[in-house]
């Protein structure tokens, strides 16, 4: 089955017609600016936006407003479909790719190489499988009486909170109330809101407001504005020169942090009242309402109520917090486990009280809940721990094993976060992890490794199509087929996924269509994209296709449609290929040189004698039945017969064989300046000559992959217009 996708008015073409056959990989090979990241862009926002509008061309954005100017298109197009009555990108075929994932820059910079984590959401990608979260489901439901107790006593996470914030306001010191505390702010130095000094109690009202230290705060700021100069009050303006010792006092008294933190932990004192015990509380409330401060009984005894607080919080926190990742170690003594996250009051007696039976009793009869059915967790705990296990092994063994064989010193390891799984990345000398793999890698171990962790998070999200825009051009031959071994062979690949791979390299085409040809299933679906005149035309890759040059010579000397200058040039580039600078070479490179006898450049270039000549000529019919010199040579001398040949030659390779031969018409024996650009030169050359033919490749005449911009500068120094 395949999906035939239509395209129009989109960024560089105007139109395109792609197929993409589903459940396996499609390669489209084209030049770069052919429109392929167009293309990959098009799909991709089509199932994520739901229109494409991003893409409209340049050329019509200026119109994209203009009402007149469609309807005068829209007029003139009567009777077509009503998608080509609008400069708007369009595309159809589409619509079966609901969810489509893009292997590009963006996802790189998106998901991958985070600080705390090489790829984003590492635990749903690398571990979290069916069979992990049916195994979990199992475990939660065994576990639930727990859930079920916090849900019925919504006054338990209250606990663990006001515990937490109180504890915290005793600071770090663990034998003493250390004096930077909020707690020894508070009541260091007595209560000084409950005890308010004799010559500040007309203040009291204030003071013991509900709000006293936005008040202390407003009072201490207007007195910024009383000095020896002025005595009259800031805000009512009477004297107040006979009571400015005693306004002045407030600040020396109180301090409007101290007064915020002493309400906040009355607050909590006021809610955790009630499970302390009735001795705990009086004793408690004796201390925090005193005028002396703290005294070092008071200190002894606030210790030993913060060292049992803190074995209430931690065994509250730990109770909440039990599933498959705190049990998972201990599974031979899941039994004892459970029973040790029970509470005894007895042993905390500051906290035994009868609202502290209340809860503990409740989480106490749900932990039992568990212990009865103990046998039945511990078994799929066993199972979960060694499906986890099994799976992180798994995983880490292929992608160390790509990065090893790709020539990369990295390794990956996937490791337990709280309650969750995160994958992180080291170098194979050091014994640390990195926090930011992009600071060490190059841009082709990014790009490689990348391209690896794209595959696995597609696996995990099976997207409808997966597109890969350009993902291996950059490297080596080694390392170029290790990536696509990677991805296409064997289990957990993207076989019998839909894959669009678009690509200006051909070796992965080379590596698909002979190297891998037979072991890839699937069959693939390769293809030569090529633009001209802003359309898109594809043209099928078979494994028949990807011919040695060599080969690709003898097949389009035998076309009986090729003119004969043209094979020509295609028998002198194999006797190139082969190293043979014999006299049939020495005769055709004379030929192009437009040399009235052949002459031979291996011998000083003498000139052929009538033998060699004879010899030669009958030597290359072998192949090229029609050769005759003279015939030939008169044919490359006629500028206008070559002129017209070269109009009439669709195929863009041959037009720059033809296109070397006009612009050598005129100095046969130098070298000619064949364009002001050395790019433009470069081209022309290549169609000449063997400088840079690959080993196996496509023939030229069929796939032509000469940008048209090539032809348009050589029509242009040729002075044909249209």
């Amino acid at each position: 089955m395949s999906q035939t996708i239509q395209l129009r008015n989109c960024n560089n073409f105007d139109e395109a017609e792609i197929i993409i056959k589903l459940n396996t990989l499609n390669i489209k090979y084209g030049a770069n600016g052919t429109g392929k990241s167009t293309i990959a862009k098009a799909l991709f926002e089509q199932s994520t936006e739901g229109n494409i509008s991003s893409l409209m061309q340049f050329k019509h954005k200026k119109n994209q407003n203009s009402t007149g100017v469609k309807a005068g298109l829209a007029e003139l197009l009567i009777g077509f479909d009503d998608s080509y009555k609008s400069f708007d990108p369009f595309i159809s075929g589409a619509e079966a790719f609901r969810t489509v994932k893009i292997f590009n820059e963006n996802y790189v910079n998106s998901f991958l190489f985070q600080k705390d984590e090489i790829v984003s959401n590492s635990f749903e990608i690398f571990v979290k499988t069916a069979d992990y979260e049916k195994n979990m489901a199992q475990i939660t439901e065994l576990l639930s009486t727990i859930e079920a107790t916090f849900k019925q006593k919504p006054e338990i996470d209250q606990v663990i909170s006001d515990l937490t914030e109180l504890l915290a306001a005793f600071g770090t010191s663990e034998n003493t109330i250390a004096k930077s505390s909020k707690f020894h702010k508070s009541y260091g130095a007595g209560n000084k809101q409950e005890n308010i000094p004799k010559s500040l109690q007309e203040y009291a009202p204030f003071i013991q407001s509900a709000n006293p230290n936005a008040w202390i705060g407003w009072q201490i700021q207007g007195k910024n504005y009383i000095d020896e100069q002025h005595d009259a009050c800031p805000y009512c303006v009477s004297p107040i020169n006979h009571i400015k010792d005693t306004v002045l006092q407030v600040e020396k008294e109180y301090k409007p942090k101290d007064i915020e933190h002493l309400l906040s932990i009355q607050k909590i004192m006021a809610s955790l009242g009630h499970y302390f015990s009735d001795d705990t509380k009086s004793k408690v409330d004796a201390i925090t309402k005193n005028s002396s401060g703290l005294s070092e009984e008071h200190t002894s005894f606030l210790s030993t109520l913060r060292l049992q607080m803190n074995v209430l919080k931690n065994k509250l926190d730990n109770i909440k917090r039990t599933s498959f990742f705190s049990l998972k170690e201990k599974p031979k003594e899941l039994n004892t486990a459970i029973n040790d996250l029970k509470i005894d009051l007895q042993y905390i007696g500051h906290l035994n009280s009868q609202a502290s039976q209340s809860i503990v009793g409740e989480i106490n009869n749900a932990l039992d809940g568990i212990v009865a059915k103990i046998s039945n967790l511990q078994v799929h705990i066993n199972i979960q721990n060694t499906h986890v296990q099994r799976t992180i092994k798994k995983h880490k063994a292929e992608i160390n094993d790509f990065l090893k064989f790709a020539g990369y010193r990295y390794e990956v390891d996937i490791v337990q976060k709280e309650q969750t799984y995160r994958m992180l990345f080291k170098h194979i000398d050091a014994n640390e992890h990195l926090s930011n793999a992009t600071q060490h890698l190059s841009y082709g171990e990014r790009n490689a490794f990348s391209i690896v962790l794209f595959m696995y998070d597609c696996l995990a999200n099976s997207p409808d199509l997966i597109i890969l825009d350009d993902p291996i051009s950059s490297f080596d031959k080694t390392k170029k087929y290790a990536i696509m071994h990677r991805l296409f062979r064997g289990e957990k690949t993207f076989q019998g996924k839909t894959v669009l791979m678009l690509t200006h390299d051909i070796e992965p085409i080379v590596d698909i269509g002979k190297v891998m040809h037979g072991d890839f299933q699937p069959i693939h679906y390769n293809s030569f994209l090529s633009l001209e005149n802003e359309k898109i035309t594809e043209i099928e890759i078979t494994h028949n296709d990807l011919q040695s040059f060599a080969q690709i010579c003898m097949e389009n000397i035998k076309d009986a449609n090729l003119p004969d200058i043209i094979k020509a040039i295609y028998l002198r580039r194999h006797h190139e290929i082969l190293n043979s600078k014999g006299l049939e070479y020495q005769m055709l490179a004379s030929l192009f040189h437009l040399r009235d006898i052949p002459t031979n450049q291996s011998d000083d270039n003498k000139i052929f004698t009538s033998d060699e000549k004879e010899q030669a000529q009958k030597n290359i019919k072998a192949d090229l039945a029609n050769f005759d010199y003279d015939t030939l040579l008169k044919e490359l001398r006629d500028k206008d017969s070559m002129r017209n040949k070269y109009e009439q030659t669709s195929n863009r390779y041959e037009k720059l064989q033809l296109f070397r031969l006009i612009k050598e018409q005129n100095e046969p024996d130098t070298k000619s300046v064949l364009h002001e650009s050395p790019v433009i030169k470069k081209q022309i050359n290549e169609s000449f000559h063997i400088e840079n033919e690959l080993i196996i490749q496509l023939n030229p005449k069929k796939y032509d992959f000469v940008p048209e911009y090539v032809i348009t500068e050589c029509n242009l120094t040729l002075g044909i217009t249209g």
